[in-house]
């Protein structure tokens, strides 16, 4: 069965604006330090592996080379789908151990490292106060 040209054609410029973004994406977090605390890093890192597959679709649509044609590819392709899992289990870890910690409001009340606000007083969050459990 050979597919639509519209298909391949919308195929074609969703891969390209898709790379382009993620690509954008990964430069600009890193410009600005994403990486400097471990959740950025465990994102950083996911972005890279769907960078890595979203890039072995592209070589499959523009040049017609994926797992059926190249074993190198096809390794590459098992490599970048075996780690997903691991990074998604080490990215919730990280994220429980970061929920888990706590800081202070402008007032004093104890609230998740995540707020934003005081659940109790509105009061806006700094990063200041923070600890760990």
């Amino acid at each position: 069965m050979t597919p639509s040209p519209v298909l391949v054609l919308l195929l074609k410029i969703f891969l390209c604006t898709s790379l382009s973004g993620l690509a954008f994406w990964i430069v600009d977090y890193s410009l600005h330090r994403g990486w400097s605390n471990a959740l950025g890093r465990t994102l950083l890192v996911k972005s890279f592996l769907l960078l890595g597959l979203l890039g072995l679709s592209a070589l499959s649509v523009f040049l017609n080379l994926n797992r059926n044609t190249s074993i190198a590819v096809a390794w590459l392709q098992v490599a970048l789908l075996a780690l997903i899992g691991p990074v998604m289990v080490w990215r919730s870890l990280v994220f429980r151990r970061v929920a888990r910690a706590t800081r202070r409001c402008p007032n004093g009340h104890v609230v998740s490292a995540l707020a934003i606000y005081c659940p109790r007083c509105g009061e806006p969050i700094s990063a200041q106060g923070r600890r760990a459990d």
